[in-house]
């Protein structure tokens, strides 16, 4: 049981008309009214009365797209769009759309993409006598800020040119202090002592090679494989621009070893 608030029916309302209008009823219409027990007056229940309205539908598609490289990467892939015309206006879709592009550019070797790139333009007829609604997708180009001055920085296509993994713990990752790597299908294997797995058995599990585009795809399949493995707790990947490059990047495969002989709690 809970009190009748008037205060929460009224942010009960706005909740109410926030999720109609995310699904395209930008004219609902909410009141409430409350229903005293006759039986027994220190009982009642809120009605809401809801007025849905028209529900608006997408009209035209249409992209603004400062990057040509984005551009053409955006055209190949429109059939793969959330955002379909004459479809039901939902903010879902825009947000689905939003995470697919994010991954698209980030899968295709942008690896500096930054989502906040992404946004979108939508007009309606507020007289609700044209029930579409236009859509524009605007994707500026990379701008970094410094000393209150804007940068231009065009996105590119990003290579993986250095492969590195580290076989010890992520503390001592100090190159000074480690081995000669062993290197073995142009991967570099460091290690702090004698290294103490076959190099064909760590680079099996490596889902890129040098040359390769970045693509955020085979970074999470790296990173799977090796904790299939079940040798090393919590493996990561970083990745470092090389010197003086803007598109060349130096991969390091971080592993901790998990000890030989131990026994953990845990939720």
């Amino acid at each position: 049981l809970q009190l009748i608030d008037s205060t929460k029916t009224k942010l009960s309302i706005e909740n109410l008309k926030s999720f109609f209008k995310n699904n395209g009823y930008f004219d609902a219409r909410i009141n409430s009214s409350v229903e005293i027990n006759k039986k027994n007056k220190r009982y009642g229940k809120v009605l809401y009365n809801i007025e849905l309205g028209n529900q608006y539908y997408l009209d035209s598609i249409t992209f603004n797209i400062e990057s040509k490289l984005l551009d053409s990467i955006y055209v190949n892939n429109l059939s793969n769009s959330f955002l379909k015309k004459n479809n039901p206006f939902n903010t879902l879709d825009f947000e689905s759309e939003r995470n697919r592009l994010d991954k698209l550019f980030k899968n295709t070797g942008i690896y500096n993409f930054q989502i906040n790139s992404i946004s979108f333009q939508v007009s309606r007829d507020t007289t609700g006598t044209d029930l579409r609604v236009p859509v524009k997708i605007n994707i500026d180009e990379n701008t970094t800020y410094a000393n209150d001055s804007k940068n231009l920085n065009k996105y590119r296509i990003h290579y993986i040119s250095r492969i590195n993994v580290f076989t010890n713990n992520i503390l001592s990752l100090n190159k000074d202090d480690l081995e000669k790597p062993t290197i073995f299908k142009n991967i570099n294997i460091y290690s702090k002592g004698k290294l103490r797995y076959k190099p064909k058995s760590l680079t099996n599990l490596i889902a890129f090679e040098e040359g390769d585009n970045y693509n955020e795809i085979f970074r999470s399949k790296t990173i799977k494989q090796l904790n299939n493995l079940q040798n090393f707790q919590y493996p990561s990947i970083s990745y470092n621009y090389l010197k003086k490059s803007e598109d060349q990047l130096e991969a390091n495969i971080l592993l901790n070893p998990k000890e030989r002989f131990s026994l953990g709690f845990g939720f």
